[in-house]
């Protein structure tokens, strides 16, 4: 005897359980299971692009303390080179450089009357030089303290130099 489903029907056995089960040989998955999977990934991807986000501010902010740092050893060895600090960032050749935001970086030398900034509302956040990334809203009130509404996501240089970092964690 001929079965006409042969092609699309084999008999699996299992030889752990003793029985033989009729199985089709369908390759295809179910549109139940396409939308299961599709519902785990929307699900998976909600928790995590607001976690994406915060990585990429995290990671700027970092990459430009990094910056910052290095900026200020080559100010430091312009100073020690010429006795003075340099007046803007272009006479140490770094004019042209961005914050990770685009912007560029903020350079002033106090001793040559250069706005100081203050860390708190009496005191001086440095007393050489102030190099300060304006941050992701690309704002900065120099007439208010470090924990001022638009202040608090800058990256500064405070404590003269033993500080980089969150303006607002200062």
């Amino acid at each position: 005897m001929s079965n006409k489903n042969s092609a699309t029907c084999s008999i699996r056995c299992s030889a752990f359980r003793n029985r033989c089960l009729l199985t089709r040989d369908n390759r295809g998955i179910t549109l139940i299971e396409l939308l299961i999977v599709l519902v785990i990934l929307a699900v998976l991807s909600t928790m995590a692009i607001p976690t994406y986000g915060r990585i990429k501010d995290v990671a700027r902010e970092t990459r430009a303390m990094e910056e910052i740092r290095g900026f200020e050893g080559t100010i430091s060895a312009f100073a020690a080179d010429r006795g003075t600090l340099p007046d803007t960032l272009s006479d140490v050749g770094l004019a042209t450089m961005l914050d990770p935001w685009g912007r560029p970086y903020v350079y002033a030398n106090i001793a040559k009357g250069g706005a100081a900034r203050r860390s708190i509302a009496t005191e001086f956040a440095n007393s050489d030089f102030d190099l300060y990334s304006q941050g992701m809203d690309g704002a900065t009130d120099l007439t208010s303290d470090f924990d001022g509404a638009v202040n608090k996501d800058d990256i500064v240089r405070a404590g003269e130099g033993a500080y980089v970092g969150l303006a607002r964690n200062f």
